[in-house]
């Protein structure tokens, strides 16, 4: 035997009966102490092992399976979009070989457009026409979405394009789709603007050239309609101003002769002076002319400083040269309201206006220097010569008039030609201008045509997945699948929370400890049989240690349990029979008086008992002997006028006191604590309760029995768990004590031949009796079988 246990012996039979573990000695579990884990699992799962297992195993293999084929791997295919910053050019510089302001921020808008929604719907339905197995509508927009990925970098040209699918070729061809439709839409886009400027180019130089032919024939006929064949009506003008001038000057060089033959002529006034320098020739070649301007007196320079209008008054040049100034400082005021002080009109006319000025102030030096004045005198015929002078006079008139409209008009058609030759200047640059710039086009259309966005890489085709999540979504399936039946069974212990095996009891938290194991005995073999008359003696032998050896005192011991069916009645009988054989004097007292399980199993429900001992107010010939040595008992009673509502605790106490004076153990079966008046009124009186509990009996009802005890003042002994299984019974009384009590029975019958005949009936009757205590389950008889 090890150390640590603690034998007990047959008095009788010299062999081990039991052994008794550490954990009998000392209570469950410290208070305070932490569960284990794994031990709290196994007490779950316990005998649910076979169940659980297999179908943790099933369920793993089937989640297994089906976590595998549950999504299958995925392949990426990629593909480069190439986004330059600039291209090269040859000779000249284009707007593509500009480097792109905001480069980086170009490509990321690039990178947005391959994501956007445009290409995603036309790559979609390019995969629809070519039947490649893609989803249509927007059940292929929706995955298209979550398959495409583009990925750009800072400082880089390229933007990759990926699409994932579930094999390597619907990976590639709707990489390829993505790929085609960014090219459609985008970069043919830009190919096809190139083109449109090209276009837009030729439509303008076109419109130009038009434009100036249309600007050519106005002109030519702007000429027509003044009457010249030449656009350049400005020598026609000048010549025309000029004819006017001199006009202007022979008109009022006739003008001043008439004025002084009409001041000549009999009664007329003093005649004006005549303009200094005059000669026949103003006033025509007629004699009378010429005696009519000898016979003028002379006049005297006016007082004071002379003017240039002093001087014109006589002098047809300086006349002249004021008119053309007045003249063209009127043109001069008129054009500067439509043209600016850099016009070379403007500055022709200042130009003009100089020179007048310049020849103005030579004239007045040269009249300032002469002094005197020259009149003409009337003579013969001078009536005759005024008439044709009047009469030229009034022709230059005419003429002059004519002239005028005509340089008028040509001032217009040449003002006219001027605007429309700047006019046709304007579209001659615009035409040069767009000229040089399809010169430039068409040396650089190779870089113009190539852009900036080009497909650096099509679609390559995966040579193998990309992501494959099979193994580990087998592994989660199996794990789930696996943990599911444990789910389960652990789930059921928790709401069921019953006791099933020793180790439930060991960490209940009822505060009791495990006071001994009875097996379960429905099998009948007689090694369970010996198993629980080993438990039995144990369990005996455990209540004498606790409360010790009082000379001349019962020890009195009350068994109940939580519920009906727990086997108690079975118990009481079998350890009555174990003290019995021990030697010690010992009552079985029926206290149930509502099951009556014992006085049943006996056969005393019609021999007086406890009832009528309470009713008499004492004992008196109802305990009769149980047909075993040592060992009598008390049955519940036939007097029915005594029942559990109308006990006292004063009746009770005075039949448990008389008991004790003549019996050494006395050992009292009752009903379900919780259900049982009696059980609460013995409990209390008792040297110990012990407290019965079947295997499957809630947790829950086994703490409230156990708070009833503490709160009644009974002193529990502990709990004894019946109906075990054979694992848990091994575990306190194993098998090897089972063999050596064999073994000690053989050998002292071969030692002891004369061995009393008493031992061996005692040892007979011990084992009848728990044999015919075995723990089963009778509604009808109310307390369960044997034990």
């Amino acid at each position: 035997m090890s150390d640590n246990r603690l034998s007990i012996f047959d008095a009788h039979a010299g062999g081990p009966l039991a052994t008794i573990s550490p954990s009998d000695r000392a209570p469950l579990a410290e208070a305070g102490s932490a569960p284990n884990p794994a031990l709290t699992l196994h007490r779950m799962l316990r005998g649910r092992y076979l169940l659980v297992i297999p179908a943790a195993l099933a369920l793993a293999c089937a989640g297994g399976l089906a976590g595998y084929f549950a999504r299958p791997p995925t392949y990426t295919s990629t593909g480069l979009v190439r986004v330059a910053p600039n291209i090269e050019s040859s000779v000249f510089r284009t707007q593509q070989s500009e480097i792109i302001p905001f480069y980086d921020a170009y490509v990321q808008a690039m990178a947005g457009m391959l994501r956007s929604r445009r290409i995603i719907d036309r790559a979609v339905d390019d995969l629809a026409k070519t039947q490649t197995g893609w989803p249509l509508g927007s059940d292929g927009v929706a995955k298209m979405i979550e398959a495409l990925q583009v990925d750009s970098s800072r400082q880089s040209q390229l933007v990759a394009v990926r699409v994932e699918a579930e094999t390597p070729v619907l990976a590639k061809k709707a990489c390829d789709a993505v790929l085609a439709a960014f090219d459609d839409m985008v970069i043919k886009n830009d190919q096809q603007r190139a083109a449109a400027d090209d276009a837009a180019l030729e439509r303008f130089t076109r419109d130009m050239r038009s434009r100036g032919a249309q600007l050519r024939d106005g002109i030519r006929k702007i000429a027509e309609d003044a009457g010249y064949a030449t656009e350049d009506l400005a020598p026609v003008h000048a010549a025309r101003l000029e004819a006017i001038q001199k006009l202007d000057s022979d008109i009022k060089g006739l003008e001043t002769q008439i004025t002084f033959l009409e001041a000549a002529a009999p009664g007329s006034p003093t005649p004006k002076p005549a303009p200094a320098g005059s000669d026949s020739k103003a006033a025509g070649s007629a004699p009378e002319s010429d005696q009519a301007a000898a016979a003028a007196p002379s006049i005297a320079a006016p007082a004071g400083a002379p003017t240039a209008e002093d001087f014109a008054a006589d002098d047809q040049e300086l006349d002249r040269l004021l008119q053309d100034m007045i003249k063209y400082r009127s043109l001069l005021d008129a054009n500067r309201t439509k043209f600016g002080p850099e016009h070379n009109e403007i500055k022709g006319l200042n130009r003009r206006i100089e020179a007048l000025q310049t020849e103005i102030d030579a004239r007045v030096k040269l009249l300032a220097e002469r002094r005197g004045w020259t009149v003409g005198s009337t003579g013969k015929g001078g009536a005759g010569s005024l008439a044709q002078m009047k009469q030229k006079l009034a022709q230059l008139r005419k003429v002059h008039l004519t002239l005028t409209d005509e340089a008028t008009k040509i001032w217009r058609a040449k003002d006219e030609i001027r605007t429309k030759k700047d006019e046709l200047d304007d579209v001659a640059k615009n035409v040069e201008f767009a000229r040089q710039r399809q010169e430039e086009r068409r040396v650089e259309k190779t870089s113009i045509e190539q852009g900036r966005l080009s497909i650096a890489s099509p679609a390559d085709l995966p040579p193998g997945p990309s992501k494959d999540r099979r193994l580990m979504l087998a592994a989660m399936g199996a794990g789930v699948g696996g943990v599911l039946p444990i789910a389960f069974a652990i789930g059921i212990a928790l709401v069921r929370g019953s006791y099933r095996y020793i180790d439930d009891v060991e960490a209940g938290e009822t505060g009791l400890r495990l006071l001994g194991t009875l097996p379960d005995l429905s099998g009948g073999t007689p090694e369970d049989e010996e198993i629980a008359s080993l438990a039995v003696h144990h369990l005996r032998n455990m209540l004498q240690l606790q409360v010790g050896d009082v000379e001349g005192r019962a020890h009195i011991f009350t068994v109940t349990s939580p519920s009906a069916s727990d086997g108690k009645t079975s118990l009481t009988l079998a350890l009555a029979m174990s003290f019995a054989v021990s030697g010690n004097r010992t009552l079985v007292l029926d206290a149930d008086l509502v099951g009556r399980g014992l006085s049943r199993k006996l056969n005393l429900l019609d021999v007086p008992g406890l009832t009528d001992a309470i009713e008499a107010g004492g004992l008196n010939g109802q305990v009769v002997p149980a047909g075993v040595p040592n060992l009598w008992v008390l049955p519940a009673g036939t007097n029915d006028s005594v029942d559990a509502e109308n006990l006292s605790r004063a009746k009770v106490r005075r039949i448990i006191d008389s008991l004790r004076a003549k019996f050494d153990s006395v050992i009292i079966d009752t009903g379900p604590l919780q259900g049982s008046l009696e059980a609460n009124l013995v409990a209390p009186l008792s040297d110990r309760t012990i407290l019965t509990i079947s295997r499957g009996t809630p947790a829950k009802l086994v703490r409230a029995t156990a708070e009833r005890l503490r709160r009644i003042g009974a002193v529990c002994a502990g709990l004894v768990f019946n109906r075990a299984v054979s694992a848990d019974m091994t575990g306190s009384l194993t098998s090897a004590s089972i063999s050596i009590r064999h073994a000690s029975t053989a050998r002292v019958k071969a030692d002891s031949p004369e061995l009393p005949s008493k031992t061996k009936t005692e040892r007979s009757a011990m084992a009848r009796a728990i044999r015919n205590s075995r723990l089963r389950d009778d509604d009808a008889k109310g307390d369960g079988a044997a034990a």
